[in-house]
């Protein structure tokens, strides 16, 4: 390669940095809860930002989801954002930002293409010179995801306390679903909820269902059910 091309393109992409938190401002007067703070995003595609959009915070070397966050204001070689859903720990300086796709969907897998062209042409031919082709027998089907089971645990208004009751929902679900297999809290979105007060919930929860048996809890975004309460974590296993 020319070394001044180098020099010119080469060495601005390998001092570019990652998107990431910069600093946490405080606006207003205390007490500041998770929706006055202010994170200031600075980094490589601060300047392609747009407002409203959600970015999911990740820390690298640590198994821990600080949350999302959701765009302000853009400009100035920097962005700023709001805590949108607080994960399993706080947002802190230097934690990385990536965007999200509108839908929240990851990308589909790449199908592979057939290697073999025979699979390709219409049933009973097969290509010049190549060997004939048995017929196969039917394809068994594949057997069917089992279904999702939920449980909706309630809790008092701005409270994270889970009460008797709800531990007593949490060990019949696990004895009746069982404790093998992927078991989630759904946290519904339609609310913002004070940080120190989602936390107590995840794990109040996490540790009844620690109790019972389960090893793993996953955590997640959802909506709330018509009719259910405001203040609803819903309990489920897949």
């Amino acid at each position: 390669m020319n070394m001044a091309l180098f020099l010119a393109v080469g060495l601005p992409l390998l001092a570019a940095k990652p998107l990431s938190i910069a600093a946490v401002e405080r606006r207003g007067w205390p007490p500041y809860e998770d929706d006055r703070r202010i994170y200031v995003l600075v980094g490589e595609g601060v300047a392609a930002l747009r407002i409203g959009e959600t970015l999911q915070l990740r820390r690298g070397g640590e198994r821990v989801d600080p949350g999302r966050l959701k765009v302000l204001r853009t400009g100035n070689e920097r962005a700023e954002a709001v805590l949108e859903f607080r994960g399993t720990g706080y947002p802190l300086r230097g934690d990385l930002a990536e965007p999200v796709r509108a839908n929240g969907l990851p990308l589909l897998p790449i199908v592979q293409e057939a290697a073999d062209l025979r699979l390709l042409l219409p049933r009973g031919e097969t290509p010049s010179g190549a060997p004939p082709v048995a017929q196969s027998s039917p394809a068994t089907p594949l057997p069917q995801a089992a279904p999702t089971r939920r449980e909706p645990i309630y809790f008092l208004e701005n409270d994270g306390v889970l009460s008797p009751k709800g531990h007593d929902k949490v060990r019949q679900a696990v004895t009746q679903w069982g404790a093998g297999g992927r078991w989630i809290l759904a946290i519904p979105t339609d609310r913002l909820l004070p940080g120190q007060v989602r936390t107590a919930r995840v794990e109040a929860l996490r540790r009844s269902l620690l109790s019972a048996g389960v090893a793993r809890v996953e955590i997640i975004e959802t909506e709330r059910q018509p009719g259910d309460r405001p203040d609803t974590v819903y309990l489920e296993r897949r």
